[in-house]
């Protein structure tokens, strides 16, 4: 009872401290990160794969949650980064549920062992879909 105890109550740190938290192993490879942490990465730096969590909310306090960041990376950052919304509510490829997120991809967890070819699919499409328009900033020199 105490262990549990004691589980809940990191669990209930990790996600709703406003601090960023990482776990590591002895190398320095994150294994996990908590939202703030998550949060703090994605406004810094460039990601070309962004998967979230559906539930993987932001810190408590009112704070945007990590996909409602992502959405509001400026476009050129965010053009480069395919976002993919994982979740049990959404059909994997259901591009209905994609456009309402501002996803590149959706993905449901009982395809988690498809992700890779899933992943193929969506980014060749979406190179599809993007190649007219970066080619026309290519030769406007906006690339």
């Amino acid at each position: 009872m105490a262990l549990r105890s004691s589980e809940t109550l990191f669990r209930s740190v990790w996600e709703n401290s406003v601090d960023g938290m990482r776990l590591t192993d002895e190398n320095g490879t994150i294994l996990a990160a908590n939202p703030a942490e998550a949060m703090e990465r994605l406004r810094f730096t460039a990601y070309a794969v962004v998967v979230v969590r559906e539930g993987f909310d932001g810190p408590a306090g009112g704070a945007p949650s990590l996909w409602e960041a992502l959405a509001e990376t400026p476009m050129g950052t965010r053009r480069n980064t395919h976002a993919i919304f994982l979740s049990p509510n959404v059909a994997t490829h259901d591009a209905a549920a994609a456009f309402a997120k501002s996803a590149d991809l959706t993905i449901h967890p009982n395809d988690l062992p498809h992700f890779s070819d899933a992943l193929k699919r969506s980014v060749a499409e979406t190179e599809q879909i993007y190649r007219v328009f970066r080619e026309t900033q290519l030769a406007l020199g906006r690339a």
